[in-house]
């Protein structure tokens, strides 16, 4: 996959699961968390910096897509990164969805969703 900027990068969903929450933190009443377990690598000859935050949308089975569940606590988080060429990173983006909703796909776009092409994952 390619961004605007020149930046090549190989996305790949390792696994998918719900996320319980920590002992600190749990989803609100009535939703729920889901988590994938992403890699990332820097295909490009030049520093990456992104945030899977950003990159990543999550869609329902209602069509609809949902936000980043920013308290899951799961570790290690994908979160925002500097990957240098050649190198690997791998950690968990987690989403928020009420509890009668299934996952149905994870979209990843690079540059904050800015970019030219999306990767595309059916859960």
């Amino acid at each position: 996959m390619h961004d605007g900027d020149g930046n090549a990068v190989r996305i790949t969903l390792i696994k998918a699961k719900l996320a319980p929450g920590s002992g600190y933190f749990k989803p609100k009443a009535g939703l729920k968390w889901y988590a994938a377990y992403m890699r990332v690598r820097n295909l490009s000859n030049h520093k990456l910096d992104d945030c899977a935050d950003n990159d990543a949308e999550f869609t329902g089975s209602n069509n609809a897509q949902y936000g980043n569940a920013l308290f899951a606590d799961l570790k290690p988080e994908l979160g925002c990164f500097k990957l240098l060429p050649g190198r690997t990173l791998e950690g968990w983006v987690a989403w928020e969805m009420p509890k009668r909703i299934n996952p149905r796909f994870i979209d990843w776009t690079m540059d904050s969703g800015f970019a030219d092409e999306t990767a595309t994952w059916k859960l």
